[in-house]
């Protein structure tokens, strides 16, 4: 028989060998006093003493796995109820406790009643701040952990980088909501729905998930895997086979202390979705996508990066053909910001995307034009003449100067690589004048008179792999 407290193990010494303090007939131990609790059968393991709710005034627990009753030492586990939404369970039950500390006896940790999940197990415990597991909860037949600690709003810490979790295929919203959680290091390795396990943990800022790379396609769904971790600004995830799953969609919703993202962690060969995977992602600067390969599949895209309104650099492959293309970009702020298209994009995704980037007042870089201004009969100088490009954007002047030979050079946007036509008026600014243009050439130098002179040029621009624009033709 062995009697534990939650202050630890009463110890005496004697005759140089250790003793465990003897525990009477009639005995029960103290701390199970502050709960509700009954002794029944484990229908496969015997009798066990079920926690079914804590009534104790003290916010900070610690509860053992094994328990003396009258005399009798009986394993302890959490009872767990059933209903139609979440599970009742012996800790959820009181939403005021503030600290959970597990610890094993003679090597029995303290279990879940379902040995295959701990589904709800802290839910809406809104008080809870810390949980401290060890190695004194058994968790090694657990296939389920959805929303294991969803509500706990004010979860700081909790370790579950030891616990085992190798047969736990199900992670569903296992944090979701916990937005006083600051960092978090988990182990699995049979994952299968992973979706919403962070969702709108919003103090979250560094997350690392590691898996022993065994269970080859097993995991299957990441939709909203940290959707609203709006402080988030690390991902680490080593040892997941991602080549099954489908739904990327939503993954990174909000995201907005986000400014890289390691792409290469992810196997997508086998997405069907990627909408609004980084949807609201406003640090987010740079992206490398050229890792995706999907052969003949096209999943969806669309709003991929909607409103990532300081993107400015994107890397593709010639295998990144997502459907909705169009919309990949749609709807983000990009007014006087520059989007960089790297790496090898397929023509058909040049065709279906470039033309969007006008739509979202974004340009891909500048061309420099040339114009030179000769005139027969006047002296040139500095400032005389000048040229205009006129969009419907904006208008460009540049003057000429003397010492560069009156070669007149202006950057011109370009909203869209391929064929760009560009309309360059000649002017000059007559001597002595109230300083309005006109326009060259003139008819009678010294009348200062002039015609309209247009000169249209269609070139072809081209966007190369690293970023820059350059002229054919």
């Amino acid at each position: 028989m062995i009697k534990k407290t939650a202050l630890g193990i009463i110890t005496l010494i004697l005759s140089g060998a250790l003793m465990l303090s003897p525990a009477f007939a009639g005995d029960t131990d103290a701390w199970l006093n502050d709960w509700e609790y009954k002794i029944d059968d484990l229908s496969y393991d015997g009798k066990y003493i079920y926690l079914q709710k804590y009534i104790g005034t003290d916010t900070d627990i610690s509860i053992g796995g094994k328990a003396t009753v009258d005399g009798v030492d009986y394993p302890v586990c959490i009872e767990m109820e059933s209903t139609s939404s979440h599970y009742k369970t012996g800790l959820n039950r009181n939403k005021d406790i503030r600290q959970i500390t597990f610890y094993s006896v003679d090597g029995t940790p303290v279990r879940p009643e379902l040995s295959w999940r701990t589904k709800d197990l802290f839910y809406g415990m809104e008080n809870l701040e810390g949980i401290n597991f060890g190695d004194d909860f058994k968790t090694d037949g657990v296939t389920e952990a959805i929303s294991m600690f969803e509500g706990c709003k004010r979860l700081k810490y909790v370790d579950v980088e030891n616990l085992d979790l190798g047969k736990c295929s199900n992670t569903k919203q296992m944090f979701s909501g916990c937005k006083d959680l600051n960092r978090i290091t988990i182990n699995l390795s049979y994952a299968l729905n992973m979706s919403e396990m962070f969702k709108n943990c919003e103090g979250l800022t560094e997350v690392t998930i590691t898996g022993n790379g065994s269970n080859t396609g097993k995991l299957s769904n990441v939709k909203d895997l940290f959707s609203g971790c709006s402080s988030l600004e690390e991902v680490k995830i080593s040892g997941l086979d991602f080549s099954g799953v489908k739904d990327f969609s939503h993954m990174f919703y909000s995201c907005s202390s986000l400014k890289n993202i390691d792409m290469s962690m992810f196997n997508m060969s086998g997405a069907q979705n990627l909408t609004g995977m980084f949807v609201y992602c406003s640090a987010l600067k740079e992206i490398d996508l050229s890792t995706i390969e999907w052969g003949d599949a096209t999943p969806s895209a669309a709003e991929m990066f909607y409103r990532a309104d300081n993107l400015e650099k994107v890397k593709v492959s010639e295998g990144f053909r997502p459907t909705d293309a169009a919309r990949i970009f749609q709807i983000a702020d990009y007014d006087g910001k520059r989007l960089m298209i790297t790496g090898t994009p397929s023509q058909e995704f040049k065709d279906a995307v470039y033309p969007t980037l006008k739509d979202s007042n974004r340009f891909v870089g500048y061309v420099k034009l040339r114009s030179t201004i000769e005139l027969e009969g006047k002296e040139l100088e500095d400032g005389l003449f000048g040229v205009q490009l006129q969009s419907d954007r904006d208008t460009v002047y540049g003057i000429n100067r003397k010492n560069d030979d009156n070669i007149i050079e202006i950057m011109a946007k370009v909203y869209s690589p391929g064929s760009n036509t560009f309309t360059i008026k000649e002017i000059y600014k007559p001597e002595g004048g109230d300083g309005y243009l006109s326009c060259l050439p003139m008819s009678v130098a010294e009348d200062y008179e002039c015609e309209v002179t247009e000169i249209s040029k269609t070139v072809n621009i081209v966007l190369n792999t690293d970023g820059s624009l350059s002229i054919e033709g």
